[in-house]
């Protein structure tokens, strides 16, 4: 299960090139960087199956468990937002209609 590294590290150099060609992929920039929450949980899977010392460690168990967590709850407080100011502005525009 060494798989999920190889991809973490591929996707971290996408989000870091995607971060300084911002302003020229302004389109696109905000799908590119959803890939962080896929490259974090990847590097946290790959860290706690790469074996030896690293997945042993109840302290690293730890840290990893509230790394995915915190993560989880980023991705879903963002849509949430996303959500939000989407019905807001479908609102505004039923408003406008009438």
């Amino acid at each position: 299960m060494i798989w999920a590294g190889r991809p973490a590290l591929y996707l971290i150099i996408v989000a870091v090139i995607a971060g300084f060609l911002q302003s020229k992929i302004r389109k696109w920039w905000r799908y590119i960087h959803v890939f962080n929450y896929i490259a974090v949980t990847f590097g946290v899977i790959h860290g706690i199956l790469i074996g030896a010392h690293l997945s042993t460690s109840l302290t690293l168990k730890i840290i990893y468990g509230i790394l995915l967590v915190l993560t989880a709850i980023s991705f879903i407080l963002k849509r949430y937002q996303t959500y939000k100011k989407k019905s807001k502005s479908g609102k505004k525009q039923e408003i406008n209609e009438v």
